[in-house]
């Protein structure tokens, strides 16, 4: 397997394996055979070096950019989000009963989604 990430700590989710990069690019891998899936770009600016999280069918990319991008889970890429939070995301995302914990680099988030 190519393209390992730099910072950004890599999250397996069923059967795949993210990794994000300081580029903006999103990698997913078959977590057993290391075959690659597919490798995108998420956005201008959109450098992680924040850990990805995962949750919900969802992979939560919180970026330099000051964007949270939500993808899909799975093997076919789909932004479901571009969150906006004003300033850059340097820290890694948390998740707890429902609520996902955003730093950025003035304000902590707490999201709870709804339904929950």
């Amino acid at each position: 397997m190519k393209g390992g990430s730099y910072m950004s700590t890599p999250v397996v989710y069923g059967d795949y394996l993210y990794l994000g990069s300081s580029s903006g690019v999103l990698r997913c891998f078959n977590a057993k055979t290391g075959e690659k899936i597919y490798e995108k770009r998420l956005g201008s600016g959109a450098s992680m070096i924040a850990s990805l999280v995962a949750g919900d069918g969802k992979i939560y990319c919180a970026s330099e950019n000051g964007i949270v991008y939500v993808v899909a889970a799975g093997p076919e890429f789909g932004i479901q989000s571009r969150n906006a939070m004003g300033q850059p995301c340097f820290a890694s995302p948390a998740i707890s009963a429902g609520v996902i914990y955003l730093r950025t680099t003035g304000n902590l988030l707490a999201v709870h989604s709804p339904g929950e």
